[in-house]
């Protein structure tokens, strides 16, 4: 009770309190900080932490006793508090001290305990609490504080804590650091506590393995009696054992199954398993390192990985699938995969399936050139425009070598991804040559080509509101934009199934011009835009869905024909493609070659690409999709 009288009667000296108590006051910590950069007070502070906690360790904690020997027991704190609130004035604003002084302390007191030790008990337990408030709200915590009588405000939360409590015990580090502290220290006896420090850290990463081990030992046993010792702690206080709250889901939390890891996620939580008994700071440490030798890891070892990544993925979709048909209410989220591009491309690799070559001569050049050492000197921002202007400046006959360059690959692309396809289960070949539909739909979805006779610009009158299905519009002639569309088939290969259309509206368009018999011939392609504008959207979707339900048929029987085919009937029908389109290339060549010098290396590009993509394919889909290219189609309507 001494140092409480000492402290009550600094503490009416002063109008603001002490913000520190003369027992929490560590002279030697503080003269560690003194006239020390930021930088180095960062540096040190967790072993300055550790030794501050030491150091309080050992100063004398409240005796939650001292209470029974002067015969304050809990119920008698609580009766004095409730007394003290009673005679609080109706409309307290004062301080809590200046209220305190007011009070008659004589009606206060009670039973056995006087006016005098009514008083001094107040004070010594105020010095426990947040001061700054008003009399009442300091009672409120002062009932609190009575079943925690060995917590003080103005103690840390490390330190805080019940006197029974055992220490933490200290890190493979800390182990080292003290051993060491007193010998570098009796060396350099002037030097500074953040450069004792920064010596002894040095020391420990240059510690080889077999030394360091004595340590790691040594803290581990101490943790496994730390972890016996809290056991005990809590048999003997079970109040004070932490309770496990199982944390509710809320409103905006994901209900589903469990979502899958990516590669990287799975990798580190295998090698972080065998570090589960690590301090949560080494365990940061550790992590950050295992991410950085994800980085260097060989594409064989990534391999597995990715592989285990992509089983967690197909496990999420099971689950989700069961999930949903539990619940029919459930709104599905838009599920990103598992893999990045890169990783996609390694496990695509590892499965046998070619790597895609460019879609035109210029997108070769672009890919020659970023790779040379000429464009790595230059800016990342003026690399493009450096290459574009580098196609511009070759001659046309250079430009072609590109071009059948691209040719050539293209071929072989076909050949090596149609055996890719027999090596796939069903599922896995149905999934592959539908994301080949959806980005490029020369590669598989197409077979017949439309040609059509000089083709102009479309006209303004053929716009409306569904702007997809207007890109798939028939080009009129510019001598007759009444009359049919002038159309040439190619020839298809013996076997070779015909493609669909390639939108709903050319679905739409090609049954129109034959059922509409009423509607003079001259008239048909121009009313049918009007007949599919006035449609409703039902109406429409209905002809999306028969489209869909065309492509879906046409893929199994292209299946099945590339199937049939062997590999010399699959040369002689690539080849038969390509002649097909070297003749149209040689027809539009001259008129190319001005387009590709007049325009910017982006329309160079589409117009290579609309042309060659069609060889991506293995089918006679290419030929149609060349021309759906060229004529803007709708990826919406097949979507």
């Amino acid at each position: 009770m001494g140092r409480s009288k000492k402290r009550t009667a600094t503490e009416s000296d002063n109008e603001a309190p002490p913000v520190q108590s003369s027992e929490d006051e560590l002279p030697v910590t503080k003269k560690a900080k003194t006239k020390s950069t930021k930088k180095e007070k960062v540096a040190v502070k967790p072993v300055e932490e550790d030794l501050e906690e030491e150091e309080l360790e050992e100063v004398e904690d409240f005796d939650d006793d001292d209470d029974d020997d002067k015969g304050w027991t809990q119920a008698d704190l609580l009766k004095l508090f409730s007394r003290m609130e009673v005679h609080i004035p109706e409309r307290d604003k004062s301080k809590f001290e200046s209220c305190a002084a007011k009070l008659d302390w004589n009606d206060i007191a009670f039973d056995n305990f006087s006016a005098a030790d009514c008083k001094l008990k107040w004070a010594a337990v105020s010095l426990r609490l947040r001061r700054y408030r008003l009399l009442k709200e300091l009672l409120d915590d002062a009932k609190e504080w009575v079943y925690k009588p060995w917590t003080n405000f103005y103690r840390s939360q490390k330190t805080n804590r019940h006197p029974k409590m055992p220490k933490r015990p200290l890190s493979t580090y800390m182990l080292f650091y003290m051993e060491k502290k007193d010998k570098v220290a009796k060396e350099r006896p002037n030097i500074e506590m953040t450069q004792l420090s920064k010596i002894i850290a040095e020391m420990y990463k240059v510690l080889p393995e077999k030394q360091k081990k004595k340590y790691v030992d040594k803290a581990q046993v101490q943790r496994e009696e730390y972890t016996r010792k809290m056991e005990q702690f809590y048999e003997e206080f079970p109040e004070l054992k932490p309770t496990k709250t199982k944390r509710t889901k809320s409103a905006k939390e994901y209900p589903g199954p469990r979502k899958p890891c990516t590669p990287i996620t799975h990798y580190l939580k295998d090698k972080m398993e065998k570090h589960s008994n690590e301090p949560e700071s080494e365990r940061q440490k550790l992590t950050d390192q295992y991410k950085l030798a994800w980085k260097e890891l060989s594409d064989k070892k990534r391999i597995h990985w990715i592989k285990m990544a992509l089983e967690d993925e197909e496990r999420y979709k099971t689950e989700l699938a069961q999930f949903k048909d539990a619940n029919p209410s459930f709104a599905d989220q838009l599920h990103k995969s598992v893999l990045n591009k890169e990783e996609r491309a390694l496990y695509e690799k590892s499965i046998g399936k070619p790597e895609k070559p460019p879609n035109s001569g210029y997108s070769l050049f672009s890919r020659i050139m970023l790779s040379s050492e000429e464009i790595k000197n230059i800016n990342h921002k003026d690399r493009m425009t450096q290459i574009s202007s580098m196609w511009k400046n070759l001659s046309p006959k250079d430009k072609r070598k590109y071009h059948d360059k691209v040719q050539q690959m293209l071929e072989q692309y076909k050949m090596d991804f149609a055996t890719y396809l027999e090596t796939l289960t069903p599922e896995q070949k149905e999934e592959a040559l539908r994301k080949a539909g959806t980005r490029r739909k020369a590669d598989v979805l197409s077979g017949k080509k439309k040609k059509i006779v000089d083709k102009p610009k479309k006209a303004a009158a053929h716009n409306s509101d569904d702007d997809d299905d207007d890109e798939d519009d028939p080009v009129r002639t510019s001598k007759s934009s009444s009359s049919y569309p002038v159309e040439e088939k190619v020839e298809l290969f013996k076997g070779e199934p015909e493609a669909p259309p390639p939108s709903a509206f050319k679905l739409f368009q090609n049954e129109f011009l034959v059922s509409a018999k009423k509607i003079p011939e001259a008239n048909r392609v121009k009313d049918s835009h009007t007949f599919w504008n006035n449609l409703s959207e039902t109406d429409r979707s209905k002809w999306r869905k028969k489209l869909q339900d065309a492509k879906t048929k046409y893929i199994s029987k292209y299946e099945n024909f590339l199937k049939s085919l062997t590999q010399e009937q699959l040369k002689e029908y690539s080849i038969m493609k390509t002649n097909a389109k070297k003749i149209k290339a040689e027809a539009k060549s001259d008129g190319e070659e001005d387009e590709e010098d007049d325009h910017d290396n982006d329309e160079d590009d589409d117009s290579d690409s609309s042309k060659e993509s069609s060889s991506s394919s293995s089918s006679s889909s290419s030929d149609n999709s060349g021309s759906e290219d060229e004529d803007g189609s709708s990826s919406s309507d097949e979507d």
